[in-house]
């Protein structure tokens, strides 16, 4: 049902311990391979040494809020993150948004819905990394190689150019 592989990385960032277990159980259930944090620093520790799919961020932690990390780490978290919170207001919700937040879930979290939105994170981000490699490989197959360039500018331009169409 769910669409996703064994090879799939979940940092939980989740201060309240039964909480953080229970999810955790539930997830590797669902054969996702689950790395844990309990405060903000404990998170930035595991991001500075592992990349993951999917990022599960309790909104208020022991030394911070969950919505930092997204603004501190946003290239690899943003529309990758799912924040969950005991203490939602529009305020947050839009906050979190604003930052990067793929979904926002209110405590007690409904699994079916957690599930069906990590579901979503994942297929967006894999449609838009099959995109991406779509677009490298039109542009550096056509665009480039049969070009001739009397011009060293022309070419700086033409190379410029080449790199905007790949997004970079």
């Amino acid at each position: 049902l769910y669409m996703h592989t064994k090879s799939n990385r979940l940092l939980l960032v989740e201060d309240e311990w039964g909480m953080r277990i229970s999810l955790r159980k539930i997830l590797e259930l669902e054969h996702f391979q689950v790395d844990e944090a309990e405060t903000v620093q404990a998170a930035r520790e595991k991001l500075n040494t592992a990349d993951y799919d999917v990022y599960i961020l309790d909104l208020k932690l022991p030394d911070g809020w969950g919505v930092d990390l997204l603004e501190e780490y946003r290239d690899k978290m943003e529309n990758k993150t799912i924040i969950i919170t005991a203490h939602a207001t529009i305020d947050s919700a839009v906050e979190a948004v604003k930052k990067g937040a793929f979904y926002y879930l209110e405590k007690p979290v409904d699994d079916n819905l957690l599930f069906i939105q990590i579901a979503r994170v994942i297929e967006m981000n894999r449609l838009k990394n099959t995109n991406l490699s779509f677009k490298n490989e039109l542009v550096s197959e056509h665009f480039t190689e049969d070009i001739v360039f009397q011009s060293k500018k022309m070419e700086e331009v033409v190379a410029l150019a080449s790199r905007y169409a790949r997004g970079e």
